[in-house]
Formats: structure tokens, C-alpha cells, sequence
């Protein structure tokens, strides 16, 4: 993997959300190393992040970091503007802003290792799939100086080819446009805690999702600071029946939201300060699953 360019699955601008404002923005990195969950202070730029994640090695130096340097940039950049009006409780967004944060919510369901993993062997295990529809009529599909043989073409295909069809993969599941505009038409809201005995975390896996949004109580949940978090919800009632419950008992639901968001993590957690080490020993990783794309 390329050791040169960070790429971050976790992005710069929605981590300083946690940055303690009293300690120049440093947060509390999370992270099991060996049996004990260690707390490390850092710096936004300075965690979530893998270098050459979404690196394509054998293409072209111009295209190789294509999805960090041009589309994921664009997005995030974006996104943080949305972001600023979201945690005012400001969800009227004008569609550019709309579309960048619901952009951004589906790179965060696939941008991390595990997925970007997943997504690269989708490709590679389909390609056997897809050459033995060629079988058939190989000779019409065949062009000037392919093999004679499919079997020779199929042992003969660069890794770069691989590779572009990989990215372009990739590319395609962070800006899906049927997605997007679902995350663009469900109800969208924003709730506050504000007696809370602890602040919100996030983890590598931020989001809380129902097995399923397009039916009746079908939401996403995602943190947007220390005591905020953003609903987008398949209906009304269900905005206004999570809100209610927040107000009702918010202390409840703050734990019950960071038990569920460090327990699904697969490796950091970060939050504004340490307070919480022991809730994250406990917990973190115990029960791995985000998103119905992950689920077993």
C-alpha cells in the first residue's frame, strides 16, 4: 500500500467537531493496541486516517489518488458547509448543501479499510462472471490483438485494468445517485442533549442505522459534535418520536447511543477528553455491525 498520502476514512473537518476548544482543538484517540484500550491525544489530521487507502498503484500517477484528491476533497469540502448549518439545527438546506451531506453520509458507509476492502473483491471476484458471458461469443467480442482464446485473455488482463474497474467501482458506490436522493427525500432533523452525564463519541463506524430505511421507522442517526445529533428518517412521526425521547430521557439515550457506536467499532473511537476510558475498555468491538452492508 502506498506509504506516501494520508487518506482519511474518518474526515478532518467532521473530527473537529471533537476538538476540545480549551486545549488549542486536540481530541482523545481511542484504540485497543495489544489487551488494553490506550487513550492518545492528537489532532484531527493526525488520526482516522490510512495511508494509501484508496490508492490504485498500477494506474497512471495521475489517476492512482483520483478519490482522495479529487473526489473525496470536493465532497468533504462541501459537506463541512453543510455541516455548519446542520449544528444549528438548520436542516432547510438549499440542494447543493443537501446533496453534499448526503454525499458525505454514503462515503462514510464506504470509505473505510473493511469496505474499501469488500468493494475491491466484489470486483475481482466478479470478473469471472463477466468473462464467462464473453465465452459464448468470444470471437465477435474479441478485438485486434486480444488472444485467440478466452482462457489466454483472461490469464493476459493487466492488474491496472483491474484496478481502473476497481476505482471506478468505488467512485460509484460513494456518489450513487438513486441513494443520494432517498438520503435527499427522507425527513431530516437535528436533536440536542442537553443534560448529558457524558459527551457523545464517535467511532470508525459514527452512524446508528435501522436494518432498512425505506419503510416506516427506518432512520440514520449520526453525531455531529459533543452533544448533537443529526436523524434523517423514512417518515415525520419517527423524527418527532426520537426527538420526544430525547427530551424525555436524553441521559439514557446518550449512553445507549455511545454503548452502540463504540460497540460497533472495528478499531478507534475518539470523544473531547478521556472521561469515558472505561465505557471504551468495555465495549469497543464487541459487537461488529453498522450497516446492513456489513451485516452477515
Amino acid at each position: 500500500m502506498d506509504k506516501g498520502q494520508k487518506h482519511h476514512f474518518i474526515p478532518e473537518f467532521y473530527l473537529k467537531q471533537w476538538g476540545n476548544p480549551g486545549d488549542n482543538g486536540c481530541l482523545v484517540e481511542f484504540c485497543r493496541r495489544y489487551k488494553d484500550v490506550e487513550a492518545r491525544p492528537t489532532f484531527a489530521g493526525g488520526t482516522g486516517y490510512v495511508r494509501g487507502l484508496y490508492s490504485f498503484n498500477d494506474l497512471d500517477i495521475e489517476v492512482r489518488n483520483l478519490i482522495e484528491n479529487e473526489f473525496l476533497k470536493q465532497a468533504d469540502d462541501k459537506a463541512a458547509l453543510a455541516l455548519q448549518h446542520l449544528v444549528v439545527h438548520n436542516v432547510d438546506l438549499k440542494i447543493d448543501l443537501k446533496n453534499a451531506w448526503s454525499r458525505f453520509i454514503m462515503t462514510l458507509l464506504f470509505r473505510n479499510p473493511e469496505a474499501i476492502e469488500r468493494l475491491k473483491k466484489k470486483v475481482a471476484d466478479g470478473l469471472p462472471a463477466v468473462l464467462q458471458s464473453l465465452k459464448l461469443d468470444w470471437k465477435a467480442a474479441r478485438r485486434q490483438g486480444d488472444p485467440q482464446s478466452l482462457e489466454e485473455f483472461s490469464i493476459s488482463i493487466p492488474k491496472r485494468d483491474l484496478q481502473q474497474a476497481q476505482l471506478m467501482f468505488v467512485r460509484r458506490m460513494m456518489d450513487n445517485e438513486s441513494i443520494g436522493n432517498f438520503l435527499n427525500n427522507m425527513v431530516w432533523g437535528v436533536m440536542t442533549f442537553h443534560r448529558p452525564r457524558y459527551p457523545l463519541l464517535i467511532s470508525d463506524r459514527p452512524y446508528i442505522m435501522t436494518d432498512g430505511l425505506n419503510k416506516p421507522g427506518g432512520h440514520i442517526m449520526l453525531p455531529i459534535s459533543s452533544s448533537t445529533v443529526f436523524i434523517a428518517a423514512y417518515d415525520k412521526e419517527t423524527i418527532e418520536k426520537i426527538d420526544a425521547a430525547c427530551k424525555r430521557e436524553d441521559l439514557r439515550m446518550n449512553e445507549k447511543m455511545n454503548k452502540t457506536i463504540v460497540s460497533q467499532a472495528r478499531k478507534f473511537v475518539w470523544a473531547n477528553d478521556k472521561s469515558q476510558i472505561n465505557l471504551v475498555a468495555k465495549y469497543l468491538g464487541k459487537q461488529q455491525r453498522s450497516t446492513p452492508f456489513e451485516w452477515a
